[in-house]
């Protein structure tokens, strides 16, 4: 019976670069989850303003007006339920208390850590987290 079919995950992928949204895109439907995206911070916390039904949060950590963690933390607040997993190509400044993929990713490894990210509340360390310097 379909009922008895677990949710389909909704993924949330914020990038500003199309071509990382459209790739990102394909890999997950593809993978057999549902999926939505936005240009960056202000699109996705208007989606998520409005309710819209978000389990995971995917987020580029270096975009024009709004980090990655900005978004997540606003994401955070909001709604402290959604999970989040950032892309990353370079080390950040910023305080990286998410999981952590490294940019570029081969698709099975991004399919893992989001089931990964998905998982248990305090599943934290990514395949490709920075070091954080002592």
């Amino acid at each position: 019976m379909a009922s008895d079919l677990p949710p389909v995950p909704i993924i949330l992928v914020v990038d500003d670069e199309p071509a990382v949204r459209l790739l990102v895109e394909r890999v997950l439907v593809d993978a057999g989850f549902r999926v939505l995206t936005a240009t960056g911070g202000s699109e996705a916390l208007g989606l998520l303003e409005r309710g819209t039904a978000v389990d995971l949060l995917l987020a580029d950590l270096r975009m024009p007006a709004m980090s990655g963690t900005q978004l997540a933390l606003k994401v955070s607040q909001l709604r402290p339920e959604v999970r989040v997993l950032i892309m990353a190509a370079y080390p950040s400044d910023d305080p990286l208390g998410w999981r952590v993929i490294v940019k570029p990713f081969p698709p099975d490894l991004l399919e893992t850590e989001i089931r990964r990210a998905l998982e248990g509340p305090s599943a934290r360390a990514g395949s490709g987290e920075f070091p954080v310097d002592p």
